[in-house]
């Protein structure tokens, strides 16, 4: 083996200081890293916090709207109702205006003398 001179020992510890200042520099860069990485974990949980907000905010108006839509179809189901009677009382009474004309004229007793019936 060989001994080591003055020289080699010189070039030996500057290189041992080359690379504890390469590591104090990538040690720097890593904090860094580091920082930043958890800075965007921090920021995506941010996102996900306002996405699941804003889905349960859409579900919520959503169901609110299928609510609104619900009642108003039994609304519009209960004018229907509304309606059928109205037609219905109007049908009667236009049925029994008929009959009370004929009769007030006696066109009925007229029809059934002719038909033979009476």
């Amino acid at each position: 083996m060989t001994e080591l001179n003055k020289d080699d020992l010189i070039l030996l510890l500057d290189s041992y200081k080359n690379m504890v200042g390469s590591n104090t520099v990538l040690l720097e860069q890593q904090k860094t890293l580091l920082i930043d990485h958890e800075k965007i974990i921090d920021k995506q949980s941010e996102i996900i916090d306002k996405i699941i907000t804003e889905s349960s905010t859409r579900k919520n108006d959503i169901q609110n709207i299928k609510v609104e839509v619900i009642k108003g179809f039994g609304s519009i189901k209960h004018e229907l109702y509304i309606v059928y009677a109205a037609l219905a009382v109007f049908g009667i009474s236009l049925v029994s205006l008929l009959i009370t004309t004929l009769d007030k004229w006696k066109i009925l007793e007229n029809i059934a003398k002719n038909l033979g019936v009476l």
